[in-house]
């Protein structure tokens, strides 16, 4: 029998957040021949900003962004309360760093990606229809508040520099994919 070399696929939690931004512009490519690729650009939207907003209110201790639950098990912080820490100022204490503040349209917007998120992942037989046109101004929406968790918190975050010009390029590139659409 041949002997297989361990193939190791690492995590963290900004390389996470980084591939799901990757994985949006993958699929911005395919929108415009296959509306089924808006399933996987809100699914990565929805990706990308959970991890960036764990990475922007984790600072230097996971007991931000984790709990203990009834059986003592270490458990992640929910897509919801992720957001509601990222606009309290107690998680953003690092010299200079800013907390989140949404505008009406952005909490909105927010609210839209994560009820299409959990209407496609906890699909419910039925007939069901989205407006995918109206998609892109909410995806504008969603990466503008990714910029200000990954790019003016100034919360800790452990990204390196090659990591951070590869965010704003890849944030710049996903810009002008939605604005084309």
């Amino acid at each position: 029998m041949k002997n297989i070399e361990p193939n190791w696929l690492r995590l963290t939690e900004e390389v996470n957040a980084i591939d799901y931004l990757e994985q949006i512009s993958y699929f911005l490519d395919l929108v415009n021949t296959n509306n089924f690729a808006w399933k996987w650009v809100i699914f990565a939207f929805h990706g990308a900003l959970y991890s960036f907003a764990i990475c922007a209110i984790k600072g230097t201790s996971k007991h931000n962004v984790t709990y203990y639950d009834k059986n003592g098990r270490e458990r992640l912080i929910s897509f919801p309360t992720a957001i509601e820490r990222c606009q309290q100022e107690e998680y953003f204490r690092s010299r200079g760093s800013q907390y989140l503040q949404l505008s009406t349209q952005e909490k909105e917007s927010i609210s839209e990606l994560s009820d299409f998120r959990n209407d496609i992942e906890y699909y419910i037989p039925k007939g069901w229809s989205i407006n995918v046109n109206m998609l892109p101004k909410i995806a504008l929406d969603i990466l503008s508040v990714i910029g200000f968790l990954v790019l003016e918190t100034k919360n800790y975050q452990d990204y390196s520099d090659e990591q951070e010009e590869k965010i704003r390029n890849l944030m710049n590139d996903i810009k002008q994919k939605l604005e084309h659409q």
